[in-house]
């Protein structure tokens, strides 16, 4: 890990509360990528939720934690090697243009 970015703590987790950790690649250029994390929290009692956002329950799934983490492909000599390119649907999301362009600032 090169870089922890952004840790967002957005609702609190309580005991018995059921979470489930969500990540994906959002972004990678030629030598690093950038990974979400997000944990989602529901009441004790409720699985598999629909997110408070489509059903506008306070007893919904709701993100509680979202981290951005970059990552550097390093071999077993340490050396830098390059990165794979992410397919071109996963390219054309908001999340990859967030991403490209918080990668344009780190390497000024």
């Amino acid at each position: 890990t090169v870089l922890l970015d952004k840790v967002c703590f957005s609702t609190p987790i309580k005991f018995g509360d059921l979470v489930t950790v969500r990540a994906g690649v959002t972004y990678v250029s030629d030598r690093s990528c950038e990974v979400v994390a997000q944990v989602w929290k529901s009441p004790s009692g409720i699985i598999g939720g629909l997110p408070a956002e489509e059903d506008g329950d306070a007893k919904a799934t709701v993100c509680a934690v979202e981290a951005r983490f970059v990552f550097v492909a390093l071999d077993d000599n340490g050396t830098v090697l390059s990165m794979p390119p992410l397919p071109m649907e996963q390219r054309r999301t908001k999340r990859w243009e967030v991403a490209a362009k918080k990668h344009e600032e780190r390497v000024r």
